[in-house]
């Protein structure tokens, strides 16, 4: 199994664990990841109807959709999603990162999730 094929299956096993419409929240380094991985095409038949970049502030509220998050774990990320989860912009986040958290970083998300709509958090290699 080749690293772009074990990728895909991980993430189209995150699309299908998601329930929902769903909105695939990444950064500048994810986003070129996941556009070699799939096509738009392929993206919506799973459901994802919005793909934005984390940083983007202009973003609406839309607590009709799920957010993936797939993110690099990186101080400037962890500052913008702990932002994001105090004031949610979607129904409930389901957080992928692509190394491991240590547990400052956790405790500080855990802090910020004041209205609890994280509900699953896996780190993943890519």
């Amino acid at each position: 199994m080749n690293v772009i094929h074990a990728l895909q299956e991980y993430l189209n096993f995150t699309f299908s664990e998601t329930p929902g419409m769903k909105a695939l929240i990444m950064d500048s380094d994810t986003i070129p990841v996941v556009s070699i991985l799939f096509g738009m095409t392929e993206i919506i038949q799973k459901e994802v109807y919005l793909v934005q970049q984390l940083s983007d502030q202009t973003r609406d509220t839309l607590p009709h959709l799920n957010a993936i998050c797939l993110l690099r774990p990186t101080k400037e990320n962890m500052e913008l999603l702990r932002k994001e989860l105090n004031n949610p912009k979607y129904g409930k986040y389901y957080l992928f990162f692509t190394n491991f958290l240590d547990s400052t970083q956790i405790s500080l998300l855990s802090q910020s999730d004041v209205h609890e709509v994280v509900t699953k958090s896996n780190g993943i290699i890519c």
